[in-house]
């Protein structure tokens, strides 16, 4: 299967503890966390092929400052994004990751992703 690698142009937050669970067991995302990942989903070009089996994830990311953020969180937070999507039904599937940061880019993050099926 071709892989599929999209380009989001926005700093992506942690993805750590931006699902709650209310008392009933119901999952929703915080107020933060939402507004990204809708924002994010609009700069997906579709049509968002669903990979079925293991996928690996390749990602280049480049912050817009100086603050220091763990690559755990923010890779969370594109595991919730490409579930949400339908790229894969769940992110247990992703099993191999290379993740590179490059150097600041003063106001234009950005974030290039790419998955392919192992």
């Amino acid at each position: 299967m071709t892989p599929f690698t999209f380009v989001l142009q926005m700093q992506i937050p942690s993805g750590k503890n931006a699902v709650q669970i209310t008392r009933t067991g119901k999952r929703y995302p915080c107020k933060r966390f939402k507004a990204w990942r809708d924002e994010a989903i609009g700069q997906l070009s579709y049509p968002v092929t669903e990979f079925r089996g293991p996928v690996s994830m390749i990602v280049d990311y480049v912050p817009g400052d100086n603050i220091r953020r763990d690559v755990p969180g923010l890779l969370d937070a594109l595991c919730h994004l490409i579930e949400r999507v339908g790229l894969v039904q769940d992110d247990a599937q992703v099993k191999t990751v290379r993740w590179e940061t490059f150097p600041v880019q003063p106001n234009r993050p950005r974030c290039t992703v790419s998955i392919e099926e192992l």
